[in-house]
């Protein structure tokens, strides 16, 4: 008989031969708990309501309830592309072990990249191991030119997207898809999309300017080097400013590191994998103006943005109808902002097509932050009160940390209450959901919350989130920094491609640097 496919978004708490599996479940291969070198005890781990089956019945009710809840009343204080932005960060620390994205037999042996932070999603294995993703033109440089997506007249010059062509086969072998992409994951969205196109572009301007270096490899090598510094750079100076409380920025700057095995493993903490990582879903917009040339301007609903993919759309990009991004309505000053950080994630996301078996959507609602959820419920993430106890003595001394969410109990519970709510669907759990809350959930009601509760004011993570999320990004870059920033001849060749100043700090200046017509042939 043949097995069942699921979908590759489908946590594996949610298939029907695994509903009744016990909680606290262990982090799967390639992950582990944060301040572990493999899994924390079990005492520690969530556990939910004992099992699979009766935990979802509740993450169920409760991703209705923040479907259901009205939405912020402010937005965002930075521009809606840094939502895609941190997207792409994400892929690229680790690779993803859907199945519809990389067959049974050829999902990674280790979840988390090797080589974290270095733009591997879309070099790669480099050109002798992925010669498909390389390849542009037709000199001897083409070998070292990573392949790219065009768009037709009107769009400004250089901009690009991810490459895609018959003769290039994705991952999956999906004929409908001809995406020829180092990571498909990178094709979920018009926007990440062309993030991706960026920063191909970035190589390739890179690899011309360098003319430098005689030896085509000594010259990718280079380009590479620039690409990834850049990138980062990007990363630490302009999104994490963003996303993270300034207080536990500072301190991460300043060199504090707490999750010690992340320097002697490749696997990732499933606490930012499988549940603040995923926060990010709350920051999406309903709607979206994506250019001048698509719905006369006029903004057009997120489904419909996220259907605009060479997976989902394949007609499109084959009639060469795709989407080219007015990147001035995502970042700079005349950007949209995005949704500002609340338990809450809009319907038209939250319920969008091909998320959960087509035998549970009939049964469920919310179908993202129940799949959010219940990632979560798999991996067995630390609880909140145990994950901030390893981080307790950071913030000794400070005023009025007796009230900060992630510290006390009370004030903690009380948030989670505010949450609820009189929703009576979430009456059997109610006691249970305020003192054990989920990590995704928790992750966004301490980004609401005041301050001086810990919180981050609906602006960015609070403090227990902002260190989940820094964790992971500072080891990445303290594993290869001698590699890349510390490289000697990264100053030169950054000087080279972008002048003096060297890379930009920020992403709309660093778009700027890439897609004006001066800088039309790559």
């Amino acid at each position: 008989m043949t097995p069942h496919r699921y979908p590759s978004s489908l946590p594996e708490s949610l298939r029907t031969d695994a509903r009744d599996a016990a909680l606290p479940r262990q982090p799967p291969p390639g992950f582990r708990n944060m301040f572990h070198e493999h899994h924390a005890d079990e005492a520690d781990r969530w556990r939910g309501e004992g099992s699979a089956h009766d935990t979802e019945i509740m993450l169920a009710a409760l991703a209705e309830r923040m479907m259901a809840r009205p939405p912020a009343r402010r937005t965002a204080p930075f521009p809606a592309g840094y939502t895609y932005l941190a997207q792409f960060m994400a892929h690229d620390l680790q690779f993803s072990t859907d199945e519809r994205i990389y067959p049974p037999a050829a999902v990674p042996h280790v979840a988390l990249r090797k080589r974290r932070l270095t733009l591997e999603t879309i070099y790669g294995e480099g050109p002798e191991r992925d010669p498909q993703f390389y390849g542009a033109g037709d000199d001897a440089l083409a070998p070292y030119r990573l392949r790219f997506g065009r768009f037709g007249p009107g769009v400004a010059p250089g901009q690009r997207t991810l490459a895609r062509s018959a003769h290039c086969t994705s991952v999956s072998g999906a004929p409908e898809a001809p995406l020829c992409a180092a990571d498909a994951r990178n094709d979920e969205n018009p926007v990440v999309a062309q993030v991706a196109g960026l920063f191909i572009r970035l190589h390739n301007v890179a690899l011309r300017r360098l003319d430098r270096y005689g030896d085509p490899a000594e010259r990718f090598a280079a380009a590479r080097r620039v690409a990834q510094a850049a990138f980062r750079c990007v990363v630490f100076d302009d999104l994490l400013p963003r996303l993270l409380r300034p207080d536990v920025r500072l301190a991460y700057e300043r060199g504090r590191r707490r999750d010690l095995p992340a320097a002697r493993t490749d696997d990732v903490a499933v606490e930012f994998s499988h549940a603040v990582s995923r926060a990010g879903h709350a920051l999406v917009r309903p709607d979206y103006a994506v250019s001048p040339t698509v719905n006369s301007g006029h903004a057009i609903n997120v489904r419909e943005m996220i259907r605009h993919t060479s997976r989902r759309d394949p007609e499109a990009f084959a009639q060469g109808r795709a989407w080219a991004v007015d990147w001035s309505l995502f970042f700079g000053a005349r950007a949209q902002p995005a949704e500002p950080f609340a338990p809450h994630v809009n319907p038209f996301l939250a319920e969008a097509p091909g998320l959960l078996a087509d035998a549970l959507r009939p049964a469920r609602r919310a179908h993202l932050p129940l799949r959010d959820l219940a990632r979560g419920m798999d991996a067995g993430p630390l609880r909140v009160e145990a994950l901030a106890e390893h981080v307790r003595a950071d913030f000794a001394g400070v005023p009025g940390l007796h009230r900060w969410l992630a510290f006390d109990a009370s004030h903690r519970g009380s948030a989670v209450l505010e949450v609820l709510g009189e929703d009576r669907a979430l009456k059997p759990w109610r006691a249970s959901l305020c003192a054990e809350p989920p990590l995704y959930l928790f992750a966004l009601i301490e980004a609401a919350a005041p301050e001086d509760q810990g919180g981050g004011a609906g602006l960015r993570f609070g403090a227990l989130g902002s260190i989940v999320t820094a964790e992971p990004l500072y080891a990445a870059r303290d594993a290869s920094r001698e590699s890349v920033e510390d490289h000697p001849d990264l100053k030169v060749d950054a000087a080279t491609v972008f002048g003096p100043a060297g890379a930009p700090a920020g992403m709309a200046d660093l778009i700027e640097a890439l897609i004006p017509a001066r800088l039309a042939a790559s």
